[in-house]
């Protein structure tokens, strides 16, 4: 069942989820009363879009020239070089931004491949990005059922940072795995040991959306968001449903997840069973 993104909390982009200032302790019974008792538009923002767009283009201006990727950006992009080798490569984006990833993978893959990278983001998101940054190798979607019609098939799936920001992370995780790509990277994803889950309200500065600084011309501000912490047995046994663990990865999350019980961020790359009995 194909999952509309005009619920879902805005802007799913990596960079947004990673400095902010903790986790407020209490917990709220649902999504929907996580997101009205924010005090912001959360990621509905006009103004928090127009900074993830702007940051993404000077991104991929500074990528263009200097080729540097920095230490925090390779290992998200980890997933890219564990894939199967192949001259074409498509890719789903759950959650990408204004695709930051589709820059930053060029840099890391070279010349020597064909991508075609389909972001699924919300609608905010897609309007803005798609006219700015959007050409036919990099499109914005909606919808997952959207992104995959288009790409007729899917090599990788990627979420980065991006489940726990909807309002029912197992509900997505659970359509990202019936795409049926040969391979799934999730990463930067807060899971705990508790029965869970667990919704709080994240607090972040404008600043701290989107790779680097914030554009001379943005005044910062406070930007509040709902988080899910689910519980990560029930989460991994989801996926070894259906998928296989080539490797996984716990990260540091003292500064992601301050003051909210006992969680941590983790990565895993799935390879589909399907490959593994030969049967695709």
């Amino acid at each position: 069942m194909a999952i509309s993104f005009k619920k879902f909390i805005r802007d799913l982009s990596l960079p947004s989820r990673r400095g902010g200032a903790g986790l407020e302790q209490r917990s709220y019974s649902d999504f929907e009363e996580a997101l009205r008792v924010s005090s912001s538009a959360g990621y509905a923002r006009d103004d928090l879009v127009r900074v993830i767009v702007a940051k993404t283009l000077r991104h991929r201006d500074q990528l263009s020239r200097t080729r540097f990727l920095d230490l925090a950006t390779a290992q998200s992009l980890l997933g890219l070089a564990a894939r199967d080798r192949g001259h074409t490569f498509r890719v789903l984006d759950f959650g990408g931004g204004a695709g930051i990833h589709y820059f930053q993978s060029l840099a890391l893959l070279g010349s020597g491949i064909d991508i075609q990278w389909n972001v699924v983001e919300t609608p905010e998101m897609v309007d803005a990005a798609s006219v700015q940054l959007g050409n036919d190798r990099l499109k914005f979607f909606t919808s997952v059922e959207a992104a995959v019609g288009d790409l007729e098939e899917v090599e990788l799936v990627i979420s980065n940072s991006s489940l726990p920001y909807t309002p029912d992370p197992f509900v997505y995780l659970e359509e990202l795995l019936a795409v049926q790509a040969d391979h799934v990277y999730i990463t930067r994803t807060p899971l705990g040991d508790n029965l869970g889950p667990e919704i709080y309200i994240q607090h972040s500065k404008l600043s701290q959306n989107g790779p680097g600084s914030l554009p001379e011309d943005y005044v910062d501000g406070d930007v509040q968001y709902p988080i899910t912490i689910v519980n990560r047995q029930a989460f991994e046994l989801k996926m070894k449903n259906q998928y296989s663990v080539r490797f996984w990865s716990g990260e540091d999350s003292s500064r992601f997840l301050r003051g909210v019980g006992v969680m941590q961020n983790y990565s895993y790359f799935l390879d589909s069973i399907n490959l593994n009995s030969g049967v695709h």
